[in-house]
């Protein structure tokens, strides 16, 4: 959930103390809890409880990153969460149905019905959003957005955004961002040191573009990217 200051360190001492013994106990420590371990201060335990407060309101996708579903990277995460609206509706999947989604594959779609089916999984998670996890899921609000309906791909590296960050926009303007070129790409951003991706786009005509055209065509499309 990217809460800063709560390291591997931090969370051995909470776990050794005892205040610390399932991912929900995070959500329900005390500033006492926390001024009782050594080398933590007032400040140190007033600015980690607000890191655990704001992390309530962390996105879907980086709470289903985290549960680690097998077979479940950050790439399958935003195919999800751009095709289910909650936890629970995924939760609620069956097999058949996830694998009527682009992109994900017999395998992936047996180890995601596998996790779930688990009452251990599904204990955590409800304990998880009973602390008050919000779980918002922005990667749905772009279905009717700039890029609807386009398909691009990127390749290479890239010195305005991560690769994981470019995909994520891509998809927030309501375009997806598979990891390979196919016949449905529409087309295909290429960074430094792109490779075979590349190659396969000028094979099959896919237009490419570099990181500033790709910049400059956003905004041609009426999203908010700075220059």
């Amino acid at each position: 959930m990217n809460i800063e200051g709560l390291g591997v360190k931090l969370v051995e001492q909470l776990a050794d103390a005892g205040f610390i013994e399932r991912p929900s106990s995070i959500y329900r420590l005390s500033k006492e809890d926390l001024l009782s371990l050594e080398r933590v201060g007032e400040k140190t335990a007033d600015n980690l409880l607000r890191e655990i407060e704001a992390s309530k309101g962390k996105p879907l996708s980086r709470f289903l990153y985290g549960l680690g579903i097998p077979l479940v990277g950050e790439h399958l995460v935003r195919v999800l969460t751009r095709h289910f609206a909650s936890i629970g509706d995924l939760m609620r999947a069956s097999e058949e149905e996830l694998r009527k989604v682009e992109e994900i594959g017999p395998a992936a779609a047996s180890s995601i019905v596998t996790f779930f089916a688990d009452e251990e999984n599904r204990r955590t998670i409800e304990e998880m959003r009973e602390t008050g996890l919000e779980l918002p899921n922005p990667d749905r609000g772009g279905e009717d957005g700039p890029l609807k309906d386009l398909s691009i791909v990127f390749t290479g590296g890239l010195e305005r955004w991560s690769r994981s960050e470019a995909e994520s926009l891509v998809e927030s303007l309501g375009g997806k961002s598979p990891s390979n070129v196919s016949g449905t790409t529409d087309y295909v951003v290429a960074g430094q040191d792109a490779g075979s991706k590349l190659e396969e786009a000028r094979e099959r005509d896919v237009p490419v573009m570099d990181e500033g055209e790709f910049a400059s065509f956003l905004r041609e499309r009426g999203a908010d990217v700075q220059s």
